[in-house]
């Protein structure tokens, strides 16, 4: 407590404890992965966690290292910062370098209505290779100025096993037989 002519004395209340021999490290720890993941947008944030916590882990104790999934939050919400914000309309510029290389493959325009189409190259091969396609329209994922996500799923086989699995997404304003046949062209 200080006292009216400037000098600091103990008070009655004196709050004192060891100071916490991790604290450095799990600071440390916690900004390189937040640097990191604003530096790498489409590396996951579970990756980059478990790379900076083998690197910089001592053998020291670090009792104040938050669990790694709250890390991996931490650096998600840093990454929210870095994003554009959510279109109010359908009058956007789509910022193609918030996207993955290759990943955006079209804007279709029907009259007053747009569609983005997402996939790799990887996807579209096994695409192009299935026998049948599984079509699914999902409303409830969508935020204004989109309202429906059609995805495009089928089987993928690798040795003895297969597994149906989403290989082209697209974001629709608009759910018109017109737009579906603009999208599918």
């Amino acid at each position: 407590m200080q006292s009216s002519d400037g000098s600091f004395q103990l008070s009655a209340n004196a709050h004192n404890h060891p100071a916490d021999p991790g604290a450095a490290v799990s600071a440390a720890i916690t900004a390189t992965v937040k640097a990191k993941a604003a530096a790498d947008i489409f590396r996951p944030v579970s990756a980059i966690v478990e790379e900076v916590l083998l690197d910089q882990m001592t053998d020291g104790p670090c009792s104040s290292l938050p669990r790694p999934e709250y890390i991996v939050r931490a650096a998600n919400r840093k990454r929210q910062q870095l994003r554009p914000k959510d279109p109010l309309d359908l009058d956007f510029e789509l910022e193609e370098d918030q996207i993955p290389d290759s990943f955006f493959r079209s804007d279709v325009k029907v009259r007053d209505r747009r569609h983005l189409i997402l996939a790799t190259d990887q996807q579209l091969q096994f695409l192009a290779r299935a026998k049948s396609w599984y079509i699914d329209g999902t409303f409830k994922l969508c935020r204004q100025p989109f309202t429906q996500l059609l995805t495009i799923n089928a089987f993928v086989r690798h040795e003895d096993h297969a597994k149906q699995v989403l290989l082209l997404f697209v974001l629709m304003s608009g759910r018109k037989k017109n737009d579906n046949c603009k999208v599918f062209k």
